[in-house]
Parts: structure tokens; sequence; C-alpha cells
């Protein structure tokens, strides 16, 4: 969830966020950090792996967030947000960049695409007379957060008051208990997720 809570945070305050494919060769990810050069990492415990063999790589002192257990030179994520909601007192406006996602790089390096505050409204609104979000409504995410693919549609029930439900990970089983038990009325999976749920006794 801390995922969605930075994409609202930057909506407000104009921090920029370029979520990471954890998916990536080291190496990968080198060249995506050193096109943005970022100033903070929030790192989760499940990741601190991948997070500790991009070190070596970074140039200059950053700010180190963690959710779940402590590392070298780390804040808790709940400690900066506690402390940053006493200290705000600026704002974001509609031509902010909030985010800077990274192309999958097929036909070369991965390419930063700069999305607005504005670029974001406008999906959600652009969005809603399509896929009528209400309030009693609730969506599952089941594709990894640096995609767009999950952002979007936690995004519009967001805006609509509804609700989202992550999952942590893919797994057939556990997902149709997720869906009857929160009773998830929107998904948007990937088409081999779609075939593996189908095909499911």
């Amino acid at each position: 969830h801390q995922y969605l809570e930075l994409y609202l945070a930057a909506f407000r305050t104009g921090i920029i966020l370029v979520p990471l494919n954890t998916r990536l060769a080291t190496q990968e990810m080198d060249l995506i950090l050193n096109d943005c050069r970022p100033s903070a990492f929030v790192v989760e415990e499940e990741f601190l792996g991948c997070f500790e063999a991009l070190r070596p790589g970074l140039t200059s002192k950053k700010l180190l967030l963690h959710i779940g257990a402590p590392f070298q030179g780390s804040l808790g994520y709940e400690e900066a947000i506690e402390r940053a909601s006493r200290e705000f007192s600026g704002g974001a406006s509609e031509e902010d960049v909030v985010s800077i996602l990274y192309t999958g790089g097929t036909t070369g390096l991965p390419k930063g695409v700069m999305l607005t505050n504005r670029t974001w409204v406008a999906n959600t609104l652009n969005t809603l007379p399509m896929l009528p979000v209400k309030p009693d409504d609730v969506n599952l995410v089941m594709t990894p957060l640096f995609h767009t693919a999950a952002v979007w549609p936690a995004l519009l029930h967001l805006y609509a008051g509804g609700s989202t439900v992550i999952s942590r990970r893919f797994e057939v089983k556990p997902i149709l208990e997720i869906i009857e038990k929160e009773r998830v009325t929107f998904c948007h999976p990937v088409l081999s997720q779609v075939i593996s749920m189908v095909e499911h006794p």
C-alpha cells in the first residue's frame, strides 16, 4: 500500500516517483539510476538484496527509507512520513511531473516517460465514462505496481471512493480466494493470468 501512498504524496508535494522494475538485471537498473539520478530510495525488506546490488554504483549520499527491516544508513518509512507531514508547507501544480516510468526498452535502452499531475487526473477522468466506478467497487491489483497497468485502476478507484486490494504475487488459487472474500468487482490482469484463472478447476 506504500506504493499508492507515495503516488498520493507526489500529487500533493511535487516529489517525483521512479518505480524500478525489480525484474531487470542490475546493469539495466544502473542505467535507469544514472539517467534519473534519484535523491532518495524507498526499499522494502523483500528487495533489500536488489538494492544492495545497486548500492556500489550510487555516486553520492542518498536518503534511504526502509519498509520492514532496517539496513545500513536507512530511516523508517513511517517515521519519515510522520516527520514530513509535520514539516510540509508546499504544494504541487497540475504541470509538475509526478512519475517517470521507464519503457521496456524493446527498441533500445529504456526511456523515461514523464507523467504529470494533470496526466494522471486526465487519465482517470477519461476512463470513468467507460468504467463507471462507484464507491462500493473493489479493485484487485495482481500485477506489479511498477507498471501503469497496476497503478491506473488503483488511482481510478481511489478517485471514485472505491477500494483496492493488493496481492503481493500472482498465484491462481489464492487470487481466486481473494476475489471471493473481498468481493472484487474489477481487476486488470495480463492475458496469461486470465488463462490461468479460467483453466483452474
